[in-house]
């Protein structure tokens, strides 16, 4: 049963975009406090190899697992099942994992994602000399991340004129402890974005981050996550093995300065891909800029990528980060009478091509 199309005009559809526009700024308008206490988003890195090597430029790409934390409306796109994971150590001490995974149907794409950091924190205060005998802290913080998208296209005819318009949704829950001392805490909030294709080759992101966002402790007290809005978009040229990206964070509350990414990502060879960027991190209420570069290799729908982030303020928080992902990227199925025409033209139909059944095969 296929599913069912509203008809609309390509003027109208136009305005959808910019209701669509106004309401989600109201919303977080309308959920962001006058002031806050802010908690650590661990999603400041939680973004994939592949984006941080382009400067964490990428909100208007979200082609693949990664939409998961950058722009969950980039998975209605995505027409196959994906996953990603990827694990590096900030500051030296601090262990970062992230997994996500994707699994599109008929009625949208939904998508799952984990981000999780752990560090020695200290020692308990103790009124002996050695620390032999105290006892050790230890922090961890993570995130489970569950985001759904859909194209309006799919769902509305007579909109193509203008292009694909597509809408996303993700729910967080996350949580933070201490080892070795009694303290905890919980908390939520929610996402909202949306990603516009005019043409194939240009494409234009929005995600409104940590809509309602709040962490709630043990002890009571509270802690909001900083509502933020990131924009951003993306050209392909060169038959679309050259992508250049620009990403903005503006903060809704508060004094955080406008934070700009930008990056590129090169493909020379089928197999190869090269990336390099320029990332910028809010430093009280200015921004510094620091460099990124990125190495990919593409074989068979599996895609190894690293990254390198330089941190010109603190040396050692230079990082390196390695993911691994898989996306099957099945072109077409081919029935066994069109095989044997093909062949028969070509001269080399043989009796072994009456057995043959349907060939998948990747692009």
């Amino acid at each position: 049963m296929g599913t069912r199309r509203f008809k609309i005009s390509g003027f109208n559809f136009l305005y959808i975009i910019i209701v669509v526009v106004i309401t989600l700024s109201v919303l977080v308008a309308i959920s962001a406090p006058a002031q806050a206490k802010d908690s650590l988003d661990l999603r400041v890195v939680g973004i994939g190899a592949r984006s941080l090597g382009m400067g964490k430029a990428g909100v208007a790409l979200a082609d693949d697992s990664n939409a998961v934390f950058i722009n969950p409306a980039g998975l209605a796109y995505q027409k196959n099942w994906s996953a990603t994971c990827m694990s590096t150590k900030l500051m030296e001490r601090v262990d970062y994992k992230l997994v996500a995974g994707t699994y599109h149907t008929d009625y949208g794409t939904f998508g799952i994602g984990y981000i999780g950091a752990t560090t020695p924190g200290g020692y308990l205060t103790t009124n002996k000399a050695s620390l032999s005998s105290a006892v050790p802290i230890g922090y961890g913080s993570s995130q489970i991340i569950v985001s759904y998208a859909r194209s309006l296209n799919e769902l509305i005819s007579g909109t193509s004129i203008l292009g694909d318009l597509s809408l996303g949704v993700s729910a967080k829950v996350l949580a933070n402890n201490f080892s070795g001392y009694s303290a905890a805490a919980s908390g939520q909030s929610c996402d909202f974005a949306l990603l516009f294709k005019p043409r194939k080759n240009i494409s234009f992101g929005l995600n409104l981050m940590n809509l309602g966002g709040n962490v709630n402790w043990a002890n009571g007290s509270s802690e909001d996550l900083a509502s933020k809005s990131k924009v951003g978009t993306v050209i392909k040229l060169l038959d679309d093995k050259l992508l250049l990206a620009v990403d903005a964070d503006l903060a809704i509350i508060g004094n955080s300065p406008l934070l700009i990414h930008g990056g590129l990502e090169w493909t020379p060879l089928s197999l190869i891909v090269l990336r390099a960027g320029l990332d910028q991190s809010a430093l009280g209420s200015s921004a510094v800029t620091n460099l990124t570069g990125g190495l990919g290799i593409k074989l068979a729908g599996f895609s190894f990528d690293y990254a390198y982030q330089q941190d010109s303020k603190l040396s050692g928080n230079s990082s390196h980060y390695f993911s691994l992902s898989f996306q099957p990227t099945f072109v077409e199925e081919i029935a066994a009478k069109e095989i044997k025409s093909e062949l028969k033209v070509a001269g080399n139909q043989t009796n072994s091509n009456n057995s043959f059944g349907v060939l998948t095969y990747y692009k």
